[in-house]
């Protein structure tokens, strides 16, 4: 399996790398096969100058040219564009937080917001309950997850 981060979901990593002071990239380094296509790795370049380094540790993909149009159609920038392409294929996850590519998922694209992914780290004990509580919490308070959200995670990892 293959996981690639857009670029909304990385300024949440450094928000909580920055804010809590937990390292959630080198966990995600260390249990991933982390992966950019071309345009996401252009935006990245521009908007986290100093977290280039993360780029040697991942594999860089092409766009496939399967449904990039398409996407682009429906308004996608060409990075969501080429994540689609790759969320709609079974050994690839995208985590993303944009409502309009979370909808993908009822058609079988694996996606999945931050907050998901942390919770697939603390079920595979990757994170500390008590990290993973004050990340739960700290995307509650920036409004990252719903009410309900919080309630129903907090509830299924019972922290």
């Amino acid at each position: 399996m293959m996981l690639a981060i857009d670029t909304c979901s990385w300024f949440k990593i450094h928000m909580l790398e920055r804010e809590l002071n937990i390292s959630i990239v080198s966990t995600l380094l260390n249990r991933f096969k982390l992966f950019f296509t071309h345009e996401l790795l252009t935006e990245f370049r521009k908007f986290f100058p100093n977290y280039l380094w993360i780029v040697e540790y991942c594999a860089v993909l092409p766009k496939r040219n399967i449904a990039f149009s398409s996407f682009l159609k429906e308004r996608f920038d060409k990075a969501d564009a080429s994540l689609l392409e790759y969320a709609s294929e079974k050994e690839y996850f995208v985590v993303s937080e944009d409502p309009k590519m979370l909808r993908y998922v009822r058609l079988g694209f694996q996606l999945l917001q931050l907050a998901d992914l942390i919770a697939v780290l603390y079920k595979k004990k990757f994170l500390s309950k008590q990290v993973t509580k004050r990340i739960i919490k700290f995307l509650r308070t920036k409004r990252n997850i719903t009410k309900k959200k919080h309630k129903d995670l907090k509830l299924v990892l019972r922290i």
